[in-house]
């Protein structure tokens, strides 16, 4: 799983507004990247191919046991739930296995967002 999420990094980084210094992106790129490799290490780093709503529910009652806030949860499962859906626009897996609901009300890369934000003083 290491490789798509470096793979899935590149083209993210990609797509991060051009008015974030390099300094920011770096950051939130080391952001991205120490949450999902934290998902992989939980699951043994598994072939990303092989994801499953099960891993993501073990991983999700991991997260509640070691009493990680429900913010906090909720911005890694929204990390999660990105790098899976770009794992389905590549055709690695049939489905997003982790459901909306984990990501809170959160909507889809809301923290990015205000991150520019205030970045850029933008938006």
């Amino acid at each position: 799983m290491k490789q798509a999420i470096e793979t899935y990094l590149t083209y993210w980084s990609d797509e991060l507004h051009p008015d974030i210094p390099a300094e920011g992106r770096e950051t939130m790129i080391q952001l991205y990247r120490e949450d999902l490799l934290d998902f992989s290490r939980f699951t043994g780093d598994i072939d990303a191919a092989e994801v499953r709503p099960e891993h993501v529910a073990r991983y999700a009652a991991a997260l509640d046991e070691a009493g990680l806030q429900k913010l906090h949860k909720e911005i890694k499962f929204s990390k999660l739930r990105d790098f899976c859906g770009w794992l389905v626009r590549a055709k690695v897996l049939r489905k997003n296995p982790v459901p909306s609901r984990l990501c809170g009300s959160l909507w889809q890369r809301s923290w990015v967002r205000e991150a520019i934000r205030l970045l850029t003083g933008t938006l």
